[in-house]
């Protein structure tokens, strides 16, 4: 188990929307106890938030220490993020911002 709490982020608009990164950017900097991870989609994925992907594999890239694209949809970000990114599981999920 980590010492920090985990909290998982995640969006429909893509890991490189402006909200999402300023997000984490606060929690990482605050020294509260908490370790922030991105994992959402490579790119925008608006009305598409509650769709999983059945008809092909998923890519994950790591696009920096704890920031995290996969190649489908935010349902598919946060279900890869707690099956095979995170060390444990987190204690807040956050979506949307």
């Amino acid at each position: 188990m980590s010492q920090k709490a985990i909290i998982l982020l995640t969006n429909d608009d893509g890991v490189r929307a402006t909200g999402l990164n300023t997000l984490y950017k606060a929690i990482s900097t605050m020294g509260n106890g908490l370790d922030a991870y991105i994992v959402a989609p490579d790119r925008e994925r608006s009305a598409s938030g509650r769709s999983i992907t059945i008809d092909r594999p998923l890519k994950v890239v790591e696009v920096s220490k704890k920031i995290y694209s996969i190649s489908g949809t935010p349902t598919d970000s946060v279900v890869i993020g707690l099956s095979k990114v995170l060390p444990e599981l987190p204690v807040l999920i956050i979506s949307g911002i």
